[in-house]
């Protein structure tokens, strides 16, 4: 997903930075890399999956944007602020929320 979802969200002109796994994300933010918004998978590779970045990344930073996507939109996602889309997605729609989301963040 990420091959396929990272060149087109820099396309529609964010920068984006890569993570293969949840702990190498958190790596990166660890680094002091800023970023405004975080979308991932909740199916992931490694020891800790979307939902478990999620929580790590909302302990650090309540304020920021988070969105996942899954194939199982059934099951809610118990995580304040964490947005949650459904496969398949567009591209328009990921960028629609990521944009409101940070819109949102602005506001607060």
């Amino acid at each position: 997903v990420r091959e396929a979802v990272a060149p087109a969200l820099r396309e529609a002109g964010y920068t984006v930075v890569e993570a293969a796994d949840a702990e190498q994300a958190l790596r990166i933010l660890d680094c002091g890399e800023r970023i405004d918004a975080l979308f991932s998978d909740v199916v992931m590779p490694g020891r800790l999956n979307g939902i478990d970045l999620a929580r790590r990344v909302r302990e650090r930073d309540p304020d920021l944007p988070v969105l996942l996507a899954s194939g199982h939109t059934d099951r809610p996602i118990d995580l304040a602020n964490v947005r949650l889309i459904g496969k398949p997605y567009t591209v328009e729609a990921v960028t629609t929320l990521l944009a409101d989301a940070m819109a949102r963040n602005k506001r607060n």
